[in-house]
């Protein structure tokens, strides 16, 4: 991702992005590692940049990596984002593709698929993806005697409702796993339970 930069200029790191709260979030975080603030977030031109200090290495034998640095940027471009509540759907919108595609990779993590391509709408970006929240009304129980199965959209659905089942007593069977596009799980109700539940 390419909208927040973390320059190595000698002595000291230089930060530039797009919007300043991008700038403010990587100086924020170089800060929480040790550097000190050279210049604050300042417009230049159309982007923002700020300055400060290297941090400081881990250990005395030590330096900053390189991914550790794409790794402040990345987390830095992603408050840039608005992610909106839309019901079943969160609608995710950015400055660029590229940082709404990483909130798509971040989200996708959790489990929430995205449901549209990446377009653009005046001079913001914008995708759909699941909202589990949403997901977890979704989820089907199926009973096979005193064994259940449990599938849905999302692990966290599946999970939340799996767990449900775990506290009255039930025992998981079958972990959760993906297959095709529903994750799936499976417990036993049966045998040596001393409270009756309606499950």
């Amino acid at each position: 991702m390419d909208t927040v930069k973390i320059s190595d200029a000698g002595d000291a790191l230089i930060i530039t992005a797009p919007n300043k709260a991008a700038v403010d979030a990587a100086l924020q975080d170089l800060l929480d590692r040790g550097s000190r603030v050279i210049s604050g977030a300042t417009p230049l031109g159309s982007k923002w940049l700020a300055s400060c200090t290297k941090p400081e290495p881990p250990n005395a034998s030590g330096n900053t990596a390189a991914t550790d640095m794409d790794a402040i940027a990345q987390r830095a471009a992603l408050h840039s984002v608005t992610i909106s509540d839309a019901g079943p759907h969160l609608i995710v919108s950015g400055p660029d593709k590229d940082t709404v595609q990483a909130a798509l990779d971040e989200l996708a993590k959790t489990g929430a698929q995205a449901i549209s391509a990446i377009g653009q709408v005046g001079n913001r970006w914008i995708a759909y993806c699941e909202n589990l929240k949403f997901g977890h009304r979704e989820v089907i129980v199926e009973q096979f005697g005193l064994s259940y199965v449990i599938s849905g959209p999302s692990r966290e659905a599946v999970e939340m409702k799996l767990k449900e089942f775990e506290l009255k007593g039930a025992k998981v069977t079958v972990d959760i796993e993906k297959i095709e596009n529903e994750w799936v799980a499976a417990c036993d109700t049966g045998g040596g339970h001393d409270v009756f539940h309606k499950w």
